[in-house]
């Protein structure tokens, strides 16, 4: 219950504060993301679905990652897994599109990640992350 409060206000945050800039807002989720768990995210949709591969900051030596999800409205639900050597990790994943479509994490608890922004892009209350 306590971390769907804590995403709750997260999202609050952000949806509160203005994007700076030089953050354009975009028609779709595609192209790249970086997150808080410093990896790089190249994104693409294709009606309701959305396709992700991410790679740890190291061009994914660490740790590689695919997603496929569905979106409803501003949410958007699906299935994560680590690939290559050595992966481990797989689950469920929600995420929130807010402004500019940007993306925080609503639930998977696994998943290093929780802010997905474009590069160059920020918020007054939360931490750049390019």
């Amino acid at each position: 219950m306590r971390r769907i409060a804590l995403a709750f206000a997260s999202i609050a945050l952000l949806a509160a504060s203005p994007a700076l800039a030089n953050c354009p807002a975009s028609a779709t989720l595609d192209g790249k993301f970086k997150a808080n768990d410093q990896g790089s995210y190249q994104l693409r949709s294709n009606g309701t679905t959305v396709w992700w591969i991410g790679k740890s900051a190291d061009g994914g030596a660490s740790w590689t990652n695919v997603f496929k999800g569905t979106r409803k409205g501003d949410i958007i639900i699906g299935q994560w897994a680590d690939v290559g050597d050595g992966a481990s990790g797989s689950g469920t994943l929600s995420l929130k599109v807010t402004a500019n479509n940007q993306l925080v994490k609503l639930a998977g608890g696994d998943f290093g990640g929780s802010i997905w922004l474009r590069p160059g892009c920020s918020y007054s209350k939360a931490t750049a992350i390019d």
